[in-house]
């Protein structure tokens, strides 16, 4: 019996392994671009992510800070610190009531003192709405973002830094208003201080121009998410 390989055999065996030693550096360099590749997108996943995160924290300080504005308390101010024009005598918390005062005087305290506290609720209620506008703005200023992450067209960049601004426009707006409902409620408080009526319409008269300006403030912040918001609907069409 013979021991010789059929030719056959052999060159099919010879083959395989001149496949093997020839495909090996060529997969070998496929996996070492495929491993770079992935290497190189780990950190722009990462800094998509994070910008991401940032965004959201900022959002939340805002919300934050405009939350802990609405909710401060006013600063109270003694009667003794009131202003005086030199006509009329300053009050005197020990002051005994008068039994003789006329009973004109009397209405005219108490509408003073009623005309400051209604002063102070259109301050405060403008402060709530500038507050509200102001996370709206904030809403359509994340949709904007969210809309420019996924759209490659750098138009929508520029869009969504115009939504920034009014949202910053807005917590702005929202700021003031609420810096104008604390001077409307301590010249409120100051009205109740007072036991002349002349002295109880002046502080009366400062606190309807400090809604006044709440007011303004709030149209101002209502004005910025609107535009917000038109901006962002504007981003969603094609």
């Amino acid at each position: 019996m013979t021991d010789t390989v059929n030719p056959q055999i052999t060159d099919a065996v010879a083959q395989t392994n001149v496949t093997v030693l020839g495909e090996s550096p060529a997969q070998s360099m496929g996996m070492i671009y495929q491993s770079m590749a992935h290497s190189m997108s780990l950190p722009m996943q990462n800094s998509v992510a994070a910008q991401g995160g940032m965004q959201q924290l900022n959002t939340a300080i805002i919300a934050s800070s405009c939350q802990q504005l609405m909710t401060r308390r006013p600063t109270i101010i003694m009667p003794q610190q009131m202003p005086n024009n030199g006509n009329n005598p300053k009050s005197d918390p020990d002051k005994k009531p008068d039994p003789d005062k006329k009973p004109d005087s009397d209405i005219g305290l108490s509408d003073a003192i009623k005309k400051a506290n209604a002063a102070a609720s259109q301050a405060n209620e403008a402060a709530l709405a500038a507050s509200q506008a102001s996370s709206e703005a904030n809403k359509a200023a994340k949709d904007a973002n969210d809309i420019a992450a996924i759209d490659t067209n750098p138009d929508k960049d520029d869009a969504a830094q115009t939504v920034a601004g009014h949202a910053d426009a807005a917590a702005t707006a929202a700021k003031e208003a609420s810096d104008a409902r604390s001077n409307a409620e301590t010249l409120a408080y100051g009205a109740t201080q007072m036991k002349n009526a002349d002295d109880a319409n002046r502080f009366a008269t400062q606190a309807a121009a400090a809604a006044s300006k709440a007011q303004e403030h709030q149209t101002e912040a209502e004005t910025q998410a609107k535009n917000a918001k038109n901006a962002v609907t504007a981003m969603q069409m094609p």
